[in-house]
């Protein structure tokens, strides 16, 4: 009885994923786009968050989400993208500051004034570093601004710069 039980709720769950997969992928079809996704491979690598989360954490179905995910939309013709997530969610994706954030759900830039939940900030810095316009800097003397066969360094000030760039001309700022 117990056994059936158990199985009924594994069901259940698969279900759900497969539901979760196909939406994900028929918007990314309706929209013509890549799906990005956060790469959680170790998430549970040196991460003791105590016996509750932890458990929380193992039971996590991501993997096999992300399985439905890719066979779908291959199927579809359409790219998933796997990226690194660390520190994505402490990073400003308006500033690139870079700290820790007070609350759990919330992220509020100290910088520009930006006060968002951290998930969705996280997000967007997923995205833009799927894009390759991750605003963090590459290094201290300046960020990286990469075009097809075309790279310009752009030194970074307090205030972010104009700048636009086409392939084959020179920075504008």
């Amino acid at each position: 009885m117990v056994e059936r039980i158990g199985d009924a709720e594994a069901r259940k769950v698969d279900d759900r994923l497969h539901k979760i997969a196909r939406q994900i992928v028929e918007d990314a079809e309706e929209r013509n786009a890549v799906i990005v996704v956060g790469d959680l491979g170790r998430i549970r690598k040196d991460n003791d968050k105590g016996r509750y989360v932890n458990d929380k954490t193992h039971k996590m179905p991501f993997a096999r989400l992300l399985d439905y995910i890719e066979y779908k939309a291959h199927d579809a013709g359409i790219e998933v993208q796997l990226v690194e997530e660390y520190d994505t969610s402490q990073t400003c994706n308006r500033c690139a500051w870079e700290g820790v954030r007070a609350t759990q759900g919330r992220f509020e830039c100290p910088e520009c004034g930006l006060d968002d939940n951290a998930d969705k900030n996280g997000a967007l810095n997923i995205g833009k570093r799927a894009l390759g316009k991750f605003s963090k800097p590459l290094s201290e003397a300046g960020a990286g601004l990469a075009q097809p066969e075309t790279q310009v360094i752009v030194q970074r000030d307090d205030e972010p710069a104009n700048l636009s760039v086409s392939v084959g001309s020179t920075p504008r700022l």
